[in-house]
C-alpha cells in the first residue's frame, strides 16, 4: 500500500467554492478582533492588523491549492516593513523596526537554506511567507518570533502523525501537506502566547 497524495484544487476553481469567501471574512474578523483586544489602541496595530486578511487568504489558498501567490505575500511584506518605518518616524519605534528587519533576514535565510536543501514540504512560497511572518513576529518581540516559528514546524508534523496513527501505517507520514497554513497558525499562536510564555519562564 502506497501513500496517496492529497488532491490539489485548481486556483481558478476556488471562486466557485460555496461559503469560502464568507469563511475567510469571518476568520479575518475574528483574528483581527482578538488582536485588537490583546494590544488595545496602540500603534503596533498598524503592523499586525492589516496583514490578517492576507494571511487568512494565504492559509486557505495554500491548503487547497498548495500555492502561495506572490501578488498576496510580496505586497503584504512590503506593507509591514513600510508600516514599521512610519512608526519609527512617528512614534520613535526604532528598536522594533531594527528587530523586525533582523528577524526577517535571519528567518528568511533559514527558510531559504531549508528550501535549497530540498526539505520535505518546503516550497519557495513558504520562504517568501517566512519574511512576512518573521518581520511581524520579531517586531513584537524575540519570544513571539522564536515561539511563532517553532510552533509552525511543530504543527506541520501533526496531520501526518495523526493520519498515520489512525491508519496504523507510518508510511502515511510521507504524505505531503502544505506548510503555509501551519506557518500562519504558528505565528498567530506565537503572537498570543509569546509574552505569557516569557512571563512564565522568567517572571
Amino acid at each position: 500500500m502506497h501513500a496517496v497524495e492529497r488532491e490539489k484544487e485548481l486556483y481558478r476553481d476556488l471562486a466557485d467554492v460555496r461559503g469560502l469567501a464568507l469563511f475567510c471574512a469571518l476568520a479575518s474578523a475574528l483574528v483581527a478582533g482578538l488582536l485588537g483586544l490583546k494590544f488595545g489602541w496602540y500603534p503596533v496595530l498598524a503592523v499586525v492588523i492589516p496583514p490578517v486578511p492576507v494571511l487568512v487568504a494565504i492559509a486557505v489558498l495554500d491548503w487547497r491549492t498548495r500555492y502561495i501567490p506572490n501578488r498576496l505575500v510580496l505586497p503584504a511584506t512590503a506593507y509591514v516593513v513600510l508600516a514599521g518605518v512610519v512608526l519609527w518616524l512617528v512614534v520613535d519605534a526604532q528598536t522594533e523596526l531594527i528587530r523586525g528587519l533582523l528577524g526577517l533576514v535571519a528567518v528568511r535565510t533559514f527558510f531559504w537554506v531549508l528550501w535549497f536543501i530540498r526539505a520535505a514540504g518546503m516550497g519557495f512560497g513558504d520562504v517568501r511567507l517566512s519574511a512576512l511572518l518573521s518581520f511581524v513576529l520579531a517586531y513584537l518581540g524575540p519570544a513571539e518570533l522564536v515561539l511563532g516559528i517553532w510552533l509552525g514546524f511543530i504543527l506541520f508534523g501533526v496531520p501526518g502523525l495523526l493520519i498515520s496513527a489512525i491508519k496504523r501505517d507510518y508510511r502515511l507520514m510521507r504524505v505531503p501537506f502544505p506548510f503555509g497554513p501551519f506557518m500562519v497558525l504558528g505565528a498567530l499562536l506565537g503572537i498570543f502566547l509569546g509574552q505569557p510564555v516569557t512571563d512564565l519562564l522568567y517572571g
